[in-house]
């Protein structure tokens, strides 16, 4: 080999070291990146053609009159990949020190193992760079990871002291609107501090579906920004349009929701009320079947608004999901239309829009007006499970017994006042019988009460909620000398912390220990405030709407004015709480209803059951009541529609046969939460 050619074959082998720095995170994406099989239907090396709204977002990331990105978007957009190539393009052509931000230390853990390193472990370049950190005293975790020139930190929003120890250059926020405030403020806010050191080069990253409009981070910063919005062309008209869900309605994000829009748009349509057939209308009124979707996403092009003033922001929703097919958005919002709560993970998730709770109290003008005829003898056949919200005073224990149907509406059967100090076993006693009440609907269905949840926070009576469900938590009672089946007794303490979800995970208290139940109780109040709203006719089946027996007090809907919703800064950021009307107003008959909503997902948790299961079984419970009537020579039971029972198989008729079904149905197990949802799994403690 001759001189001249050893020294082309060092200036090839140094030019192929050096990454090159003139190329863009959409190209690097194509040339360098694969997908790990894990992470997609498609492993192997990325295509923009697949996700072509992503290439000019992550293209922006090395335009340097851009400091900030605002990436406001829906589920099924590709987001968590976007961020991934944008780590993986910094670690290779522009290292740095990089942080990662999650929600929580589960989603940081999430986002480290299932995403971020197996697309290191597949990708030459980066494997290269990064180690697997497998040794105990190696530099990189699961949270920390180093390579030549800088590091990334993977960490939760919910631990200020990652949030504001070492600077960093590149500021990853993923789901930032989901953060909860910390004791030290705003986890945004503590973030952006740590790329104060490169103000000159810093980028600052926040990419998440919108929550509530009053406590956005996204909306505002969107806004704040250039503004720009991906317009695809019609394939048969070709005018460049903004995709939107509803006919008539903007879907754009804007200051005021009143304000209006200056564009034109089109809507989903569907043929016959089956959603398999939805399309879209175009603005000129053209129709596009859903094939012809890649077409428009190819062609597509982000425009702006505004000036670019070193924030750029963008705009998309699910329609445009190259993963979701609209007859599949049909579907989906068909089935959570009718529950506020289902409504509004729908509106975020996949039309990437903020959520507008109710700005009142509850304050239905119409409420008493409401009340029905049924009686507690004969209650709706549409109801599918009974539940009992349990609040406890000093002298007395008030609760509501409730039915639900399917889609979540709801019948107030019962509201009692058992006077009394829970101190004393009597009252206790009265409770008991009321947690065994046997109930038959209209079509001659026997339901009993499947749970109850109980009010422990109160202080002075903990103690006494805690024997009590620990005696009852199986669901036997022994009244007098017999031994009857009734409610599963949950001791519960409600918590009016922004965020709070409905029902987080049970912590075990006392000895011998017993599990207790946190209930978000804003999360509650906004959901019935809700469907407080939903107006129906009697008789009617509406899911989410909310029915009253004639039976009730006025006082009960009194209660449930009680409290209204309202904004408040709070560690720096605004969250929203439930707040009295006035100082000392009493809303017993509200905690009642937020107990009995916590009772309602407790249960349906622990069995592993949703409220459309079993319909069958229901109709099948009908069709062998109208049976047994008929060869009886009684008048069959009117149509009703179709509803569901809650039946576990734990049917027995003494006690001994129904503790045998329970050990076998859980191994040898404690009749505890399970390993599902909210809830973890324990052992006897024997």
């Amino acid at each position: 080999m001759s001189s001249e050619q050893i020294t082309n074959l060092f200036s090839d082998s140094i030019r192929a070291a050096i990454p090159d720095g003139s190329l863009k995170v959409s190209e690097w994406a194509e040339r360098y990146r694969i997908l790990p099989p894990q992470r997609a239907d498609r492993s192997g090396p990325w295509s923009n053609a697949v996700t072509p709204h992503l290439r000019e977002p992550m293209d922006t990331v090395t335009n340097p009159d851009v400091e900030e990105i605002d990436f406001m978007a829906s589920a099924q957009i590709a987001k968590t990949e976007f961020l991934v190539n944008v780590a993986g393009y910094k670690i290779h052509i522009d290292p740095g020190p990089i942080l990662y931000v999650a929600e929580t230390e589960d989603k940081a853990q999430a986002w480290s193992k299932e995403c971020f390193t197996p697309t290191v472990r597949v990708t030459p370049e980066l494997r290269a760079l990064v180690s697997e950190g497998r040794s105990r005293d190696s530099e990189n975790t699961i949270f920390y990871k180093t390579f030549p020139g800088g590091h990334i930190a993977i960490v939760a929003a919910t631990s200020p002291a990652s949030l504001s120890s070492r600077p960093v250059r590149d500021l990853l926020l993923d789901e930032c609107d989901a953060y909860k405030p910390t004791a030290e403020g705003d986890p945004v806010e503590l973030a952006e501090k740590r790329t104060t050191t490169f103000f000159a080069n810093r980028k600052i990253i926040k990419v998440t579906s919108p929550r509530d409009r009053e406590t956005s981070t996204i909306e505002p910063a969107y806004l704040s920004s250039d503004r720009r919005k991906y317009f695809v062309p019609c394939p048969h008209c070709l005018e460049p349009q903004v995709l939107a869900w509803t006919e008539g309605r903007c879907c754009c994000p804007k200051q005021d929701p009143a304000e209006r829009c200056h564009l034109k748009h089109g809507f989903v349509k569907w043929d016959h009320g089956d959603p398999r057939t939805a399309y879209y209308i175009c603005k000129n009124g053209c129709e596009i079947l859903p094939h012809l979707k890649p077409r428009m996403l190819a062609a597509g092009e982000w425009r702006a608004e505004r000036e670019l003033r070193r924030r750029a922001g963008f705009w998309i929703n699910e329609l445009y999901s190259p993963f979701v097919t609209w007859p599949e958005m049909a579907e989906k919002f068909l089935e959570k239309k009718d529950d506020p709560e289902s409504l509004k993970v729908f509106t975020n998730t996949s039309l990437a829009e903020t959520w507008d709770p109710v700005t009142g109290q509850i304050n239905i003008k119409d409420l008493t007006d409401r009340q029905e005829s049924y009686q507690e003898e004969t209650i709706p056949d549409e109801i599918l499970i009974l539940v009992v919200g349990i609040d406890i005073q000093r002298d007395r224990i008030e609760l509501e017994i409730k039915g639900y149907g399917a889609g979540f509406e709801s019948w107030g059967i019962k509201y009692l006042v058992l006077w009394g100090s829970p101190a004393m076993p009597e009252v206790w006693d009265e409770l008991s019988k009321v947690l065994t009440t046997h109930f038959k609907t209209t079509a001659g269905r026997e339901l009993r009460i499947a749970g109850a949840a109980i009010d422990s926070g109160d202080g002075v009576h903990t103690k006494d909620v805690y024997k009590f469900c620990r005696a009852h938590g199986l669901g036997i009672y022994k009244i007098g000398e017999k031994k009857f089946r009734g409610a599963l007794t949950f001791a519960i303490k409600g918590a009016n912390t922004p965020g709070k979800p409905l029902v987080s995970k049970p912590t075990k208290q006392g000895r011998p220990p017993i599990w207790l139940y946190t209930i978000g109780t804003g999360a509650a109040k906004d959901s019935i405030a809700g469907r407080l709203e939903i107006k129906f006719k009697e008789g009617i089946p509406k899911p989410g709407a909310c029915h009253f027996s004639k039976t009730y007090p006025e006082a009960y809907f009194q209660h449930l004015r009680s409290e209204k919703p309202v904004t408040r800064i709070w560690h720096g950021k605004a969250v929203r709480f439930w707040e009295p009307l006035k100082e000392g107003i009493r809303n017993e008959g509200l905690d009642c209803f937020v107990y009995a909503e916590a009772a309602l997902q407790i249960y349906l948790q622990k069995f592993r059951v949703n409220l459309r299961q079993l319909q069958e079984k229901a109709e099948a419970e009908r069709k062998r009541i109208d049976e047994e009537r008929q060869k009886a020579n009684e008048p069959p039971a009117e149509p009703a529609p179709p509803a569901m029972v809650f039946d576990p198989t734990l049917e027995p008729d003494d006690e001994d046969e129904f503790m045998i079904k329970v050990r076998q149905k859980r191994g040898g197990r404690r009749f505890i939460p399970r390993t599902s949802g909210n809830f973890v799994t324990g052992r006897d403690d024997d």
